[in-house]
């Protein structure tokens, strides 16, 4: 982050790139340096789960309007952006609207498509997913049917037909008979403002099948 932040200071970047890694990096050693990144307007978060009060601080701290892009390497990469003119809880707790030429739905266990505002596993189409992995043919059954990719990301469609990521599929586990999305507690215990990033797993637990385990910086 060190040399980053000189960059920005010494070029005077407007806008910035990262993943949200990268972002929680940047801000909190700007924080710590009380170094206010005043030439930085705004930027894009991608590539993994971007917490909403990561956005916030990025907004109430350093007037910095961050936006969220959704997709995969094997989409090339994007699927879903913002609107410059969505609003704030758009912006917060959606990674956008399919692009032009890109088809998403959200469907069931049995590949069934799933009403608005339902969880189920997000995929999706267009002119820039994947043909498939190179001399991997299983893998490529699996993630690739009829030119749809099945991302293995867990979200929901809203009205708006926004794109919600709520976890992985693979990250979910079962604590007493309850599905547990670690994202969704991981963006909790973040609220905390003496909280820097936080993660959630499940660990084996006798009674209850497996147990919340907590990891915090």
């Amino acid at each position: 982050p060190t040399a980053c932040l000189n960059q920005i200071n010494a070029q005077k970047c407007t806008h910035l790139i990262g993943t949200p890694t990268m972002w929680v990096d940047i801000i909190h050693k700007a924080k710590r340096e009380n170094n206010k990144l005043e030439s930085l307007k705004g930027g894009l978060m991608s590539g993994a789960a971007c917490p909403p009060e990561l956005l916030k601080q990025a907004k109430n701290d350093f007037g910095m309007s961050v936006s969220v892009v959704y997709g995969h390497t094997e989409s090339s990469p994007v699927v879903c952006g913002m609107f410059t003119e969505d609003s704030d809880d758009k912006i917060l707790n959606t990674v956008g609207f399919p692009l032009n030429h890109q088809e998403v739905k959200i469907v069931d266990s049995e590949n069934k498509t799933v009403p608005i505002g339902t969880p189920g596993q997000i995929v999706c189409r267009g002119y820039n997913t994947m043909k498939g992995y190179y001399n991997d043919d299983e893998k490529t059954a699996k993630s690739i049917q009829n030119g749809w990719y099945f991302s293995g990301d867990r979200g929901y469609m809203t009205e708006s037909g926004h794109v919600a990521v709520i976890g992985r599929e693979d990250d979910m586990f079962i604590r007493g008979g309850e599905n547990i999305q670690p994202k969704e507690i991981e963006n909790f215990v973040q609220k905390y403002d003496c909280v820097l990033d936080a993660q959630v797993v499940g660990v084996p637990d006798k009674r209850l099948g497996s147990e919340v385990a907590i990891f915090v910086k």
